[in-house]
């Protein structure tokens, strides 16, 4: 077990390096999971039933590789999915794996974590794999957690 490890399980559930935590969350819960997959699953199929009740009523905030890279405000979501929808153009057999989400931390109703993503998929007919990151915010609205924003970064990209 690494030190990192061994200090942040000994700080417990509400405390962990200068930030509080959610009583009792120490890693994302299973509602927040669902909605990141939400967002992958309207990214694969374009189908916008995945994307009910998944972002803040409010301003959203999202950084993407596809221009106009910054969609910010309350017309953020209808810009991104316009947005996507062009960037997806000739992008099929689109599928997403997930690995295990890394710096959780919440305080007060908000919280944020990493989430490594591998994409695979054909573009205008070529195989390729995308590994990256997407940095997510979340905040509470009511009982339920919705997503403030998000940001995507490619590591690698290769065709396969």
């Amino acid at each position: 077990m690494s030190i990192f490890i061994a200090i942040k399980r000994s700080l417990g559930t509400r405390q962990r390096f200068g930030r509080r935590c959610v009583q009792g969350l120490t890693s994302p819960d299973t509602q927040m999971m669902t909605l990141v997959e939400a967002v992958a699953s309207f990214m694969e199929t374009l189908d916008e039933k995945h994307l009910s009740d998944v972002f803040v009523v409010g301003p959203v905030t999202i950084i993407e590789n596809f221009a106009p890279f910054i969609f910010s405000g309350c017309d953020a979501i209808s810009d991104w999915k316009e947005g996507f929808r062009a960037h997806a153009e000739g992008l099929s057999d689109l599928c997403h794996t997930f690995g295990q989400p890394q710096d959780f931390s919440s305080s007060e109703g908000a919280a944020f974590f990493t989430l490594p993503t591998v994409w695979t998929g054909r573009t205008v007919g070529l195989a390729f794999r995308e590994a990256g990151g997407w940095a997510f915010a979340f905040g509470q609205q009511g009982l339920d957690w919705r997503i403030k924003g998000y940001g995507w970064a490619v590591t690698d990209f290769s065709f396969v």
